[in-house]
């Protein structure tokens, strides 16, 4: 396994506050098979067999998903630093993954093809509510949570 520094490609006014993200991963030839779950690269997640182009020096570019992994990633940040914990621990009670430290109290969550995505949506929804918390979906690929955002927008 392998750290691969990628290109972020999505950068706009003072966010992301890097140029590049660095991944764990699997390299073989021009593929990569990633082993975390990103922090500001889009349209990605966990497991996703992506092909990668060297640009200047030791940063890659990711050019496409190839091989698609049933993992999903959203971000989220939360606002109090009282609600870190509770919100942590009730996320990975759902099986799903979480790292942090990019930047405080912000979070990239892996949500694995056995995780309970409405459970997960249900559980966040009173933090979205009263702006506990800010949260995007970079990379959905699991149906059900994909259906009850559709949902949403359609209220």
């Amino acid at each position: 396994m392998e750290k691969i520094k990628f290109l972020i490609r999505n950068v706009e006014a003072d966010w992301p506050p890097v140029k590049h993200e660095s991944l764990w991963g699997e390299r073989n030839g021009d593929s990569f098979k990633l082993k975390n779950a990103p922090f500001f690269i889009d349209n990605v997640a966990f497991d996703d067999i992506v092909q990668i182009k060297k640009l200047d020096g030791d940063v890659f570019d990711i050019i496409k998903v190839i091989n698609p992994s049933q993992h999903s990633t959203i971000w989220i940040y939360i606002n109090d630093d009282k609600d870190v914990s509770l919100i942590l621990e009730a996320i990975k009670k759902l099986n799903c993954g979480v790292e942090g430290g990019a930047v405080d109290n912000y979070y990239s969550i892996n949500i694995p093809s056995s995780a309970t995505l409405a459970k997960l949506y249900v559980l966040l929804d009173p933090y979205i509510g009263d702006e506990r918390i800010i949260i995007d979906y970079p990379c959905l690929k699991n149906t059900d949570l994909a259906d009850v955002k559709s949902d949403e927008t359609n209220d």
